[in-house]
């Protein structure tokens, strides 16, 4: 047999297997983050960490998930244990598959455990908790004869691993891309200055996507929002300088991110309708469903995305609303971004997620709602460990993260009032009620330096070949969001996901709109 861990990963995945008795044994670590596909196939059990990996076998059929599709374009993600293709499973986190004489079966071994009730305990008493998972589970991850590095944005996730890593490996980089006038590149060299870290920042190009789009496609299965590979460029560039990457997934959700004054108090029940309201920004339209897709192919996309949704909450094991969004996070949406980031990442260099070390988990599962409210213990513990990393503004509020409950909340309403209303003048410009610039601007871009290679790219003779899209419709849309009479940013990046992976590894049995180019209105 053979066992492939990686000791320094936070993450595993391992196969087993007895010639002798015709066994495979496949397992994962407790949150799932190393991705296993496995499929049955003329008899045979074929596994792979990559999707593509099980295609090489070129008599392997291409039969499209219509429902991985209406999830990506939805929700940017995949759920459940789906991919592109009908025949291909991922293990689910914390699984053991067991294949013998031609039949399979799948086993839990861990799943995450809310506690009945949240006994009262002072604030100090969570900052320690906090701060000693946290140190303990970057004590972990060091090893000496290895260099390490942080993808630094100057968030409080990175900013709590860049205090931990500048004590148990001192000679840890830090790098971050950016763009001119984004706050986090300020903040991440004001962390990277306190904590004593040798600073590499990249100034981030605009065209980066067209130039790495395609491989990013291909290094993810396409199963990812195009939009979300601005850390890709980094990625490529860090493997020169360390041997582990580390980051900073998985805090926001473990801490509290979602918590808020209704989030804290829905039932499970609620949980379904509140996330899909939280999120209905970037689900598309069914106008632009219609015109990109047809009526009937539009709609019913819309019922597989909103079906595979209904699926993933009610099979979460918890009649708490709040504990229902954390299950979510952890099991579903988080997990598959990290999935993504191994691929994308280990072409280049190892990865290690210290937030998704168990006993941190343990001890964000302990915190109460009203210690998950924004992110409040997170926030306080770091105020009261490293008082100076906490007056570093905070990239939600662009205040220290010594704000208050209350205060966040009068931040984040003058921000969607007063700051909407004045935008672009000096007024709208003052911290106490601006939005966060980011560092990337795919609205501006799509419609500049991007314009050619996303027209070039939906609009190729591939992709009328393919069947996906109605080409008529498309050219409206984009030729709508190109003159700023629409904004369909959102979507673009996920048609350019599922337009290059279609581009690669083209689905011939099964198209997306079934009567093809000639739509179906």
């Amino acid at each position: 047999g053979e066992a492939v861990v990686n000791e320094v990963s936070g993450a595993f995945a391992f196969a087993l297997w007895d010639l002798r008795s015709k066994t495979v044994l496949l397992a994962n670590d407790h949150l799932g983050l190393r991705p296993i596909y496995y499929a049955e196939h003329t008899g045979s059990l074929r596994f792979a960490s990559e999707v593509k990996g099980i295609l090489s076998d070129s008599t392997f059929p291409h039969h499209l998930n219509r429902s991985a599709v209406a999830d990506l374009l939805y929700y940017s993600i995949i759920m459940g244990e789906k991919t592109f293709f009908e025949d291909i499973q991922m293990l689910p986190p914390a699984s053991f598959l067991r294949y013998q004489d031609g039949r399979w079966s799948v086993s839990s071994y861990w799943d995450i455990s809310f506690p009945e009730s949240y006994p009262s305990h002072p604030d100090r008493w969570y900052d320690d908790l906090i701060y000693n998972a946290l140190k303990d589970a970057a004590k972990r991850m060091v090893r000496p004869e290895l260099r390490y590095g942080l993808s630094l944005s100057g968030g409080l996730d990175s900013r709590w691993i860049a205090a931990f890593l500048a004590q148990d490996q001192p000679e840890s980089l830090a790098f971050t891309l950016g763009t001119p006038g984004s706050d986090d590149t300020p903040y991440a060299k004001d962390v990277a200055a306190q904590t004593n870290m040798h600073h590499h920042y990249w100034e981030m190009s605009s065209s980066f996507v067209a130039e790495l789009g395609e491989t990013y496609a291909y290094t993810v299965d396409g199963m990812d929002n195009l939009w979300h590979m601005e850390e890709f460029p980094l990625t490529a560039r860090v493997g020169d300088y360390v041997d582990v990457s580390v980051g900073g997934f998985l805090g926001d959700g473990l801490f509290g991110y979602e918590m808020n004054p209704i989030s804290a108090r829905l039932r499970k029940q609620d949980a379904l309708s509140y996330r899909l309201w939280r999120t209905r920004g970037s689900h598309p339209s069914p106008s632009l469903m219609t015109q990109v897709f047809g009526e009937r192919t539009g709609q019913e996309l819309a019922a597989l995305a909103l079906n595979s949704m209904q699926d993933c909450f009610a099979a979460i094991p918890s009649d708490n609303g709040f504990q229902t969004l954390q299950y979510y996070d952890l099991r579903q949406a988080e997990r598959r971004y990290a999935n993504l980031a191994q691929l994308a990442k280990l072409s280049y260099v190892d990865i290690y997620h210290p937030l998704a070390d168990e006993q941190v988990i343990s001890a964000a599962l302990q915190l109460p709602s009203r210690q998950l409210m924004f992110e409040r213990a997170y926030r306080r513990a770091m105020a009261t460990y490293f008082p100076e990393l906490a007056e570093i503004p905070w990239t939600f509020t662009l205040t220290p993260p010594t704000i208050s409950v209350l205060g966040v909340m009068l931040k984040k309403g003058a921000q969607l009032t007063l700051g909407k209303w004045l935008q672009g003048t000096s007024l709208g410009r003052h911290p106490l009620i601006r939005r966060r610039q980011y560092y990337v601007n795919y609205r501006l871009w799509s419609r500049g330096s991007l314009r050619t290679f996303i027209e070039d790219t939906l609009l190729s003779p591939e992709m009328d070949a393919a069947g996906l899209f109605d080409p008529h419709g498309l050219r409206v849309v984009l030729n709508d969001h190109m003159e700023g009479r629409t904004n369909i940013t959102g979507f673009l990046g996920k048609a350019l996901a599922i337009a290059l992976w279609t581009r690669q590894f083209y689905i011939p049995q099964t198209p997306l709109r079934p009567d093809g180019l000639n739509g179906d209105n």
